[in-house]
């Protein structure tokens, strides 16, 4: 198979090896400017990577509020949980172990 390796260049800020394709340093989150200083192009690259950074910091902000993260029971009801999972015992014994690992689970 043909080596298909992107070209690598160093970050200005880390230091380390980025793709010569890729928008932000992976290790530090630098942005990467194909343009030159100065000039109208660069503008336009740090005006777009200004709002990259808005959006993502946006994104961070509601993933750690948990917004759109499934919805479930904050706590289960253990003790209706443990009578269910009794009764369930006779009748069906693996729903019984599901509902257990349910309550107890870490």
């Amino acid at each position: 198979m043909a080596d298909t390796r992107v070209p690598t260049a160093p970050c200005s800020k880390c230091g380390r090896p980025v793709a010569e394709t890729a928008k932000r340093c992976l290790y530090c989150g630098a942005p990467q400017y194909k343009a030159a200083p100065g000039t109208p192009e660069r503008a336009a690259e740090e005006a777009a990577a200004l709002e990259e950074e808005k959006k993502l910091a946006r994104q961070a902000a509601l993933y750690r509020a948990g917004v759109g993260m499934a919805k479930g029971e904050a706590t289960p009801d253990q003790g209706a949980g443990l009578l269910k999972a009794l009764l369930m015992l006779f009748v069906n014994p693996i729903s019984s172990f599901k509902i257990l690992r349910k309550i107890f689970r870490p």
